[in-house]
């Protein structure tokens, strides 16, 4: 067997070669370095036997442990590691842009370190949270995220586990609803500052203990997309998209569901809307959906008004609403049915579907809580003369100052500081982020990125399919879902990524682009579930594409093509 062969005829041993190379110093033991590689530790064996035949690593045997180290002294090696750095494919990043602020994102990004840490022995990796202005973008190392994903799923297959897991979930989501209770009943305003911080903190540190246990989303589902590509490399796009389905009822289409309702009711009571039935049923829906336009950037409550101008607008537009399909979930019985999958397999899609419900599960509660969590930051900042808008700059760390105001102008110019531009870096199982300015926070990006700071820009736009089909019309840019008001009936909405507070816009639109994005992101399972062509990962779909621009998006193929 030639030299040239051994080192280069097999993934798992490209992976080895990847590793050692990276690493020659460090020394590993053989379950390590498999959960490290996520490889299966039958081709781990022989790929690392197959290098030990060429003195490319040594072993030692402790026990019935075997550990693995780099042979420098390999009269290759040292050409072999600069070969191999040269042609390595680069670190690949999760990326995750949309309009925000820093409050809110900093408590989720604590909640995924040591309190995630704490119940699952697993945390999220080093994290980057990059804030232009009103933007911004959060960064993982997605081989990182796939290998902590891994340790979930492990824990998951645990029946105990799930069960207990389970539980705690709707628990925890108990809690929060307590602490939403209190805040309502409270006149906050005739609160000592005292009594104020320690319902703020009560607030955080449930908040925290409920979102470690959703953390886990992202993940998983970046690992059990990358074991079903892997697995079913020979299905089309179409048919991975529907066995990644979610096939539990999103909250999204509870909402569009109830909201049918009232568009019957409307209908049966010859659109008066001043018969008292069906206004008692529009502030039911109010009462229960106020929170549906908030998000990580601001937070508005919905309106009456607001409820019966959309059902008058609907009703006078039926032709163009969507329905969500109902034989999502027959098509993808049959489809499993079908391929004959093997349990394994199986198994996977129902861990990626459970995970895809909790993450639609979670935020729900992320835009309730943001109303509540608004709420305490307007009555804090009140009391201290910050506008609401800086509050949303501030660390939770820094609210008790703030309240007994031993802040000073230099503090409130830093929070001006923080809105043009912010690094946030967690390091994984970190107890609080570490945040720089200005010309050090670009210098600290670059540190850990170098020339990945920024993202790369083609002019081609392709993208991976989540939901099959064809549109033609004119894009429409969101970066923030305030700007929804832009999107017209036949429109192709292009963002970054969705999430529920883009659903006015996606009823409208013929097609979904996103930059970022798996098959278990928000903008996947919603087009899905209403039967619209979506692409997702293009990378840069928002900086190509402009508004007005026609287009086709051909989710067959995952390609986007410019019409003059």
């Amino acid at each position: 067997m030639s030299l040239l062969y051994t080192l280069l005829s097999s993934k798992t041993r490209s992976q080895l070669l990847e590793f050692f190379t990276a690493n020659e110093n460090i020394e590993i033991q053989f379950g390590h370095l498999q959960k490290k590689l996520l490889a299966n530790p039958r081709q781990l064996t022989i790929q690392i036997q197959n290098l030990k035949s060429i003195n490319f690593l040594k072993e030692r045997i402790s026990g019935n442990k075997k550990f693995y180290k780099a042979n420098t002294d390999a009269p290759y090696f040292k050409e072999l590691k600069n070969f191999i750095k040269a042609i390595a494919p680069k670190e690949q990043w999760f990326n995750w842009e949309r309009a925000s602020t820093i409050h809110h994102l900093y408590m989720v990004a604590k909640a995924g370190m040591q309190p995630m840490q704490k119940y699952f022995g697993v945390c999220w990796p080093l994290t980057l949270m990059i804030y232009t202005g009103d933007n911004i973008l959060w960064r993982n190392k997605i081989s990182e995220m796939a290998e902590k994903g891994q340790k979930l799923i492990d824990f998951y297959k645990n029946k105990q586990n799930k069960i207990k897991y389970e539980n705690d979930i709707q628990t925890e989501t108990r809690n929060l609803q307590k602490v939403f209770t209190k805040i309502e009943k409270t006149n906050l305003q005739k609160l000592a500052n005292k009594d104020l911080l320690n319902l703020y903190n009560q607030a955080f540190e449930t908040y925290l203990n409920w979102y470690a246990l959703l953390w886990t989303t992202e993940l998983v589902s970046v690992r059990c997309e990358e074991i079903l590509k892997e697995k079913l490399a020979y299905l089309s796009p179409s048919e991975i998209s529907t066995l990644t389905a979610i096939t539990q009822k999103s909250f999204s289409q509870e909402i569009e569901e109830n909201f049918e309702q009232l568009l019957k009711l409307a209908k049966d009571k010859k659109e008066n809307f001043q018969n008292q039935e069906l206004r008692k049923a529009v502030r039911i829906f109010q009462k229960n959906y106020f929170w549906i336009y908030n998000n990580y950037f601001d937070t508005r409550i919905l309106q009456e008004e607001e409820i019966i101008l959309d059902l008058k607008k609907r009703l006078k537009s039926q032709k163009h609403n969507r329905n969500f399909d109902e034989t999502l979930n027959h098509r993808k019985k049959n489809l499993i049915k079908e391929l004959k999958l093997d349990k394994e397999t199986i198994e996977t899609i129902n861990i990626s579907d459970d995970f895809t419900y909790f993450q639609d599960f979670r935020k729900k509660w992320i835009m309730i809580f943001a109303h509540y969590l608004e709420v305490l930051l307007k009555e804090i900042g009140d009391r201290a003369k910050i506008p609401l808008h800086d509050m949303r700059y501030t660390f939770p760390y820094e609210i008790e100052n703030i309240l007994v105001q031993t802040h000073c102008n230099t503090f409130l110019s830093n929070l001006k500081a923080r809105q043009t531009n912010c690094l946030i870096i967690f390091e994984s199982n970190a107890k609080e982020g570490k945040f720089y300015l200005g010309a050090k926070a670009k210098q600290e990006e670059q540190k850990i990125l170098g020339s990945q700071s920024q993202i790369n820009e083609e002019i081609i736009l392709k993208g991976a399919v989540a939901c099959n089909g064809k549109a033609i019309g004119h894009v429409k840019v969101l970066m923030n879902p305030t700007e929804i008001y832009k999107v017209n009936h036949g429109d192709i909405l292009v963002t970054s990524m969705t999430s529920p507070d883009f659903m006015a816009a996606i009823r409208k639109c013929v097609a979904i682009i996103t930059n970022e994005g798996g098959l278990t992101c928000h903008a996947a399972v919603i087009a899905r579930e209403l039967n619209i062509p979506c692409i997702i990962g293009t990378k840069n779909a928002t900086k190509v594409l402009k508004d007005g621009d026609k287009v086709e998006v051909d989710a067959d193929k995952g390609v986007v093509n410019t019409i003059a």
